[in-house]
């Protein structure tokens, strides 16, 4: 209904910070994974690269950067939610 709150409960709540941490602690292991890649590639015992290997690298960096933008925007946007609820919930008290 209208007046039940999307997001109830303190237990929704330790879900969403913990399932936030997790995927902050992947998108580190992939930094971690990207940056090895690239040292990899700058290493002097590397043969010439060619273009594909060159491409899969910023293909992956692009990829982070997506996931990693996601990320923030979709958090972003449930705490604004939630926010919103709390407010619409201290509201509806004081009017009650």
């Amino acid at each position: 209904s209208d007046t039940t709150p999307l997001l109830n409960g303190s237990s929704q709540d330790r879900m969403f910070e913990t399932m936030a941490v997790e995927i902050e602690q992947l998108l580190g292991k992939l930094t971690g994974i990207n940056d090895k890649m690239a040292e990899y590639t700058n290493s002097a015992g590397v043969p010439s690269l060619n273009a594909a290997l060159m491409h899969t690298l910023q293909r992956h960096r692009d990829i982070l950067q997506d996931y990693t933008h996601e990320f923030h925007k979709t958090k972003a946007n449930f705490l604004a939610i939630r926010e919103r609820e709390n407010l619409l919930g201290s509201v509806r008290k004081d009017i009650e």
